[in-house]
């Protein structure tokens, strides 16, 4: 069963917490750059696709199910040791973390 999010881009409560259980934010700045260069290959792509700079909202739609994708996600899930089973939950809640995070860089 696929991850579905009522918050869009936003980070919730149960969200924060989770970050915290599984190690997401501790572990986080060893792929930051990874993370951040697809970030803004994915901005670049939503942006020609809109023709118009994405809000995060957008840009998190693209950029969740493309990291699900990705040798950085995978890496990191491993590493973390998250239940492959919940890949889509986990690149979704990354997916969030990014954009909290890091949305100034990304657009840049």
């Amino acid at each position: 069963m696929a991850y579905v999010s009522t918050a869009g881009s936003r980070l919730t409560t149960a969200d924060q917490k989770a970050l915290d259980v599984w190690g997401i934010r501790r572990d986080y700045w060893t792929y930051r750059d990874d993370l951040i260069r697809l970030g803004k290959r994915v901005y670049i792509v939503t942006e020609q696709a809109l023709s118009t700079p994405p809000t995060p909202d957008q840009f998190y739609a693209l950029y969740s199910p493309t990291l699900r994708k990705v040798n950085v996600f995978l890496e990191f899930a491993r590493d973390l040791r998250f239940p492959s089973v919940l890949y889509d939950y986990f690149a979704s809640l990354l997916a969030k973390y990014v954009v909290e995070n890091d949305w100034t860089v990304i657009r840049r």
